[in-house]
């Protein structure tokens, strides 16, 4: 009986590969367990124990307070479910661990693929691409693993409410926020399309880091820090500044325009002046306690305490109500009426410090490509032949 050499590579397997002669028996025992390790059963029973955690997690409502538990499925079936830590169950060993044992698998599968490579290379009659797309998508999703665990572990939330013209500070990432403006973004026919903060991130030392705006799926990014715009409203003790009208007793209009808020602010040339020093957004009157105050902090009733001043004296002040222009709005020989005002915006700021965002983007684009590869260019190997 006589071979004959065709030239062509007989295919090999991996465990075939991984077989060498008279090794001893430690070395036979680290081979079984990295082929253990590796194995696609390992794979396939690690990933149905993943799912059926995972089914738990959809069937027990999460993060939830034990009555809530005791409501749903009675005081026995509470105490096994807080027990156990169902009630928080992706972030408990019992998803962990078989997490962690798939990444151990995936990074075993990789390096048996990465010793072969070589020969697997050899073997194949088409599709070279396929084989490295099967190691980028096994790459690509260590990666993601990693991406998220960086994220759990060292990323963080914060959020904060900053006023227009003010700043607050940020104490968990060491910084400031500045709101230099909030404006609401329209289209022509008056929808509202956007809302954008122009913000100002500066150091403990008030030095300016970066200035630029946030919109709703917009973030500004820093560093590894994202803000973003979550929501807004109007302060209800402040505005930015109200117009009025100031007319006298022979109806002479002597000043009609913006008069900002929290200033003593001249009206031309006669004389007058005319304070806000005070706003409440929803008035009523306590006559209990004889003091003004507000019912609420939306702006179902505006009201200014205005103060008119001729020549640095106070001659009269009043409270001026915007939908009641006329109500007590006299001064002496003067009348003050209030046109229209601009509030003062609050905005809602989070900030999320994101440190995976990079590892999560490669795991992405190498499954991405990984899958390409492996459908466009499918891996064949040469067949064995011998002839006797």
């Amino acid at each position: 009986m006589k071979s004959i050499d065709t030239g062509i590579i007989p295919i090999v397997s991996y465990s075939a590969l991984l077989k060498s002669p008279a090794r001893p028996s430690a070395s036979k025992n680290m081979k079984k367990i990295f082929s253990c390790l590796s194995s696609i059963r390992l794979f396939i029973a690690v990933l149905a124990l993943c799912g059926l955690v995972s089914l738990v997690g959809i069937i027990i409502p999460q993060n939830g307070e034990y009555d809530a538990y005791v409501r749903i499925f009675g005081p026995s079936f509470a105490n096994i479910i807080t027990g156990c830590g169902w009630n928080h169950i992706f972030f408990s060993a019992w998803f962990i661990a078989p997490l962690a044992v798939f990444c151990v698998n995936l990074i075993c599968c990789l390096g048996k693929r990465l010793f072969l490579l070589s020969t697997i290379l050899r073997q194949a009659k088409k599709g070279k691409a396929g084989v490295a797309g099967s190691l980028l998508m096994h790459s690509g999703v260590i990666f993601l693993i990693a991406g998220g665990i960086i994220q759990y572990y060292f990323g963080d939330t914060q959020s904060v409410i900053v006023s227009e013209g003010t700043q607050e500070s940020i104490k968990k990432f060491n910084m400031k926020i500045f709101l230099h403006n909030f404006s609401i973004i329209r289209n022509r026919q008056g929808g509202i399309i956007n809302y954008r903060s122009t913000l100002e991130l500066r150091d403990t030392n008030d030095r300016t880091l970066i200035s630029s705006a946030t919109m709703v799926n917009a973030p500004l990014k820093f560093r590894c820090l994202y803000f973003y715009q979550m929501h807004y409203g109007f302060l209800p003790d402040a505005v930015k500044n109200f117009r009025a009208v100031v007319v006298d007793s022979t109806r002479d209009t002597l000043f009609s325009g913006a008069i900002p808020y929290k200033a003593n602010f001249p009206l031309g040339k006669s004389g007058l002046s005319l304070a806000c020093s005070d706003f409440l957004c929803d008035f009523y009157y306590d006559f209990e306690n004889r003091t003004p105050m507000t019912r609420s902090h939306e702006h179902n009733n505006p009201a200014f305490k205005v103060t008119l001043f001729r020549n640095g004296s106070a001659l009269a002040s009043q409270w001026l109500f915007f939908k009641y222009p006329s109500m007590s709005n006299k001064f002496g020989r003067y009348s003050v009426t209030v046109l229209s005002y601009d509030p003062l915006f609050y905005s809602g700021i989070q900030v999320q410090k994101k440190p995976g965002t990079a590892c999560i983007l490669i795991g992405i684009i190498s499954v991405s490509i990984g899958l390409v590869l492996v459908f466009l260019f499918p891996f064949c190997r040469v067949p064995y032949e011998l002839s006797f």
